[in-house]
């Protein structure tokens, strides 16, 4: 039987199986920053295959859409279960905004998403927001690659996390059905340790791994 070895093509995801625990009130919301996508293969020479990692190159500030960052998308399209936010100092309300105060970790950009929303402020099929990006180059099989990625929780959050992660995949991923609930079968290739609950609101906290 001839066996295929199927590339990884150029999509990232972020993907999450939400581990919660309590951190203020009992809010049924669960908002991330992110920031700097860094992907590498680990070899003596570096380079970065995310576009626009750090969210800095970007389209004139009007709406805050991810979509106004270059190469930055969601993973539907269409934005029928919304989109995360983009914010940069280009926007007169940052880093001060909706409750929040946050600054990037460098530079202007970075990136919100919501993990976590529950009824009745979403339905059960729009309560998660993913961060989409094409790759500069298809992954090769065999190489290993590195992968580093900032985030922290925005202040009016009520809960942590743990498992939050990258996912890379090809087109054979579902974009229109499948886009604001929890993409349980899948799993990341590089993911945040379990037990490390993440509720820092302030400062940006690394997620690295590497995957073959």
């Amino acid at each position: 039987m001839k066996t295929e070895t199927k590339q990884l093509k150029n999509w990232l995801f972020q993907n999450i199986e939400l581990n919660l625990v309590f951190k203020k009130n009992k809010k049924p919301l669960l908002t991330i920053f992110a920031f700097l996508f860094y992907f590498c293969v680990k070899t003596q020479t570096i380079a970065n295959y995310v576009g626009n990692g750090g969210f800095e190159q970007h389209y004139p500030c009007t709406v805050p859409f991810i979509s106004v960052a270059n190469n930055w998308r969601n993973i539907d399209s269409i934005l029928s279960n919304g989109s995360p936010s983009y914010y940069n100092t280009c926007y007169p309300n940052v880093p001060l905004f909706g409750g929040n105060y946050q600054l990037p970790r460098t530079g202007q950009g970075f990136g919100l998403a919501t993990f976590l929303c529950q009824p009745p402020q979403c339905s059960p099929t729009g309560n998660r927001q993913y961060f989409r990006n094409r790759l500069k180059a298809n992954l090769q099989a065999g190489k290993t690659y590195c992968v580093k990625f900032y985030v922290n929780i925005s202040n009016p959050t009520s809960y942590g996390i743990d498992a939050i992660g990258a996912f890379f995949g090809d087109n054979s991923l579902d974009t229109i059905t499948k886009t604001g609930i929890p993409l349980t079968y899948i799993t990341p290739q590089v993911q945040n340790q379990n037990g490390n609950i993440i509720v820092d609101t302030l400062n940006w906290i690394l997620i690295t791994g590497t995957f073959v």
